[in-house]
């Protein structure tokens, strides 16, 4: 079995695009399968996958490659967005959410709601534009 936790295989697509961190994978806007088919090569099998997607399309693509594999795989289809979709998005949010979850600091890996980063985001830029 790999140890996956310590694998060296962070951000392995620059800039801004898929890795792997605190053992889940962040596919960045790149297709899931090769993504996964990447992580298989540099870092190894896994014995099994918990995948999580907004889409049923990718969730069905990545079953069909995990089977094939021999890992056991649960996937989850998270709808929020889908039937809440957002008024707008900022990008700089969502950096600064991914900032957030992804500090030292951030012992129990939470993820920050956009309102609550939006307003954390504007508050810390007030500060650092005044004289």
């Amino acid at each position: 079995m790999v140890e996956i936790q310590n694998a060296n295989f962070k951000n392995f697509y620059q800039p801004h695009g898929a890795m792997f961190f605190d053992g889940c994978i962040y596919c960045g806007g790149f297709e899931k399968k090769e993504v996964l088919m990447r992580f298989i090569k540099e870092v190894g099998k896994p014995s099994n996958i918990c995948f999580i997607d907004d889409k049923s399309s990718n969730l069905s693509t990545v079953k069909t490659l995990i089977k094939s594999l021999g890992i056991k795989f649960a996937g989850f289809h998270y709808t929020y967005v889908e039937d809440n979709p957002p008024a707008k998005v900022d990008e700089a949010i969502l950096e600064y959410q991914f900032k957030l979850f992804t500090a030292d600091d951030n012992d129990g890996k939470i993820w920050t709601p956009y309102n609550k980063a939006e307003e954390s985001y504007a508050s810390e830029h007030r500060a650092l534009s005044r004289p």
